[in-house]
């Protein structure tokens, strides 16, 4: 169940004409769930990082970025990401990547082998994972 918005608006990407999206929504008490679609890069990147770095730094935050719909997922991104995660790891917030796509699973590879995140395939199994983790 969704608790409330905490973000939702369209972002226009400068570096190219395409645009994309980061919605955040609230579940739970603890779980942040950050959707992107359209053609995610640097932007998209910046952006998202900065939602992260807002989510409270209680050993109790949980993350989970949701790249199924995004139509292109660039390597700025993709850093970004990885940057976030790690900062997100040393203040008490715990992330998760979802994705299917085997490009993104394998530029995350290093990142998830350190443990600076997670990586799921379906957008419910991470959010059920994160609320578990949450209420431990």
């Amino acid at each position: 169940m969704v608790h409330s918005v905490e973000a939702c608006a369209t972002f226009p990407n400068p570096a190219s004409p395409a645009d994309y999206r980061l919605a955040t929504h609230r579940v739970g008490t603890d779980v942040w769930v950050m959707s992107l679609s359209g053609d995610c890069g640097d932007s998209a990147g910046a952006d998202l990082g900065r939602q992260l770095a807002s989510l409270p730094q209680n050993g109790s935050a949980q993350a989970v970025i949701d790249l199924t719909a995004a139509t292109a997922v660039r390597a700025s991104l993709i850093a970004r990401l990885i940057e976030s995660a790690r900062a997100g790891r040393k203040n008490g917030v715990a992330t998760t990547v979802v994705s299917e796509d085997g490009a993104v699973r394998v530029a995350l590879g290093d990142a998830v082998q350190e443990g600076s995140l997670k990586l799921e395939r379906l957008l419910a199994s991470g959010i059920r994972a994160a609320l578990i983790a949450s209420q431990a």
